[in-house]
């Protein structure tokens, strides 16, 4: 909030955020200003703003049948405790994956603000409580993290006692053993949408409404996914 007033301060034309948790009334005033905004990453359905997203829905699910496809039977879904519209996403489409086989459901909810050795704790004690689990989907990159040193404290060898799939693609996925698979967004392809949707909007195009754009995100398939 407090740099958002120091934008305002500075009479900017337009606003690109990727809000967070709590920001809703500052965006409403935005909105209210006449001003453009242009949110990504995530959006409040409520907001009239233009929004650039990706598909999460469709991405989680992929992830999760890309391991359902290799073998892995039983899966997990790991994610935050959180009521914006992407993670809800993400987690229909682990859901969507799972009722194409008729499995229940097992969704760990992990706090945002907590450290990493926190997070991979309660992974353990998620893992241990659903011994069963054979494959897990993770909401973030950053869970992934955590979610692979669980499984090396547990002596679990990924890629054969358990399956990975990480939302959002790292640079350093491809370096761990075994390398990790992750449903990766679109970034430069964002990025230009974005810019396209300010500038139309700064041009004072007649035609520009607000509008919600969402773009495919892409597979990227690694030895974490397949079965050694």
């Amino acid at each position: 909030v407090f740099r958002l007033d120091i934008l305002k301060s500075y009479n900017v034309d337009g606003f690109i955020i990727a809000p967070t948790p709590g920001l809703e009334k500052e965006l409403q005033k935005l909105t209210k200003s006449g001003k453009p905004v242009v949110l990504f990453d995530r959006f409040s359905p409520e907001l009239p703003t233009c929004n650039v997203v990706v598909d999460n829905r469709r991405g989680a699910m992929t992830g999760a049948m890309e391991l359902l496809n290799n073998g892995y039977k039983d899966l997990g879904f790991v994610t935050l405790v959180s009521k914006q519209v992407q993670m809800d996403d993400r987690k229909k489409g682990y859901i969507d994956a799972l009722g194409s086989i008729h499995q229940a459901s097992k969704i760990l909810e992990i706090p945002y603000n907590q450290t990493t050795e926190q997070n991979t704790l309660a992974i353990k004690e998620f893992i241990l409580k659903n011994k069963e689990i054979d494959g897990i989907v993770f909401g973030t990159n950053y869970l992934a993290i955590a979610g692979l040193q669980a499984f090396k404290d547990l002596k679990l060898v990924v890629g054969k006692d358990i399956g990975v799939v990480g939302f959002d693609d790292n640079t350093n996925f491809a370096l761990f053993t075994p390398s990790v698979t992750a449903i990766a967004q679109p970034v430069e392809h964002i990025a230009r949408c974005i810019v396209k949707e300010m500038l139309t909007a700064l041009n004072k195009d007649p035609n520009w409404i607000p509008t919600t754009t969402i773009l495919n995100t892409t597979l990227v398939k690694r030895e974490s996914s397949s079965k050694l």
